[in-house]
């Protein structure tokens, strides 16, 4: 059902960590389906620190993603801040709040 909702493509930029001294490796990028929503909020980060997040994405469940990824669309690249995992309808997705 939450797939439904899902109707905007956007591009996943996925880090791609770091090598043995430390450099980080070429990032990935493939398509996801989502849904953006311009909210701003009042969020922790994952360093404890309280940061206004702009708006959050949701993403379907089965969708790999980490604190280090980059959301983009409509030319527009959004730092991932925090990711919750939610359910709606009995279906499980991923709401990444964005800065």
């Amino acid at each position: 059902m939450i797939n439904a909702y899902c109707n905007d493509m956007a591009t996943l930029v996925t880090s791609g960590g770091y090598d043995d001294n430390g450099r980080p490796n070429a990032e990935t990028e493939s398509s996801v389906k989502t849904k953006y929503f311009d909210k701003r909020r009042l969020i922790m980060d994952t360093k404890g620190e309280q940061i206004v997040a702009s708006g959050y994405f949701l993403l379907p469940e089965d969708t790999t993603i980490t604190n280090e990824d980059k959301i983009k669309i409509d030319s527009v690249e959004y730092i991932v801040k925090s990711i919750e995992k939610a359910k709606h309808f009995s279906q499980s997705h991923y709401k990444v709040w964005v800065q």
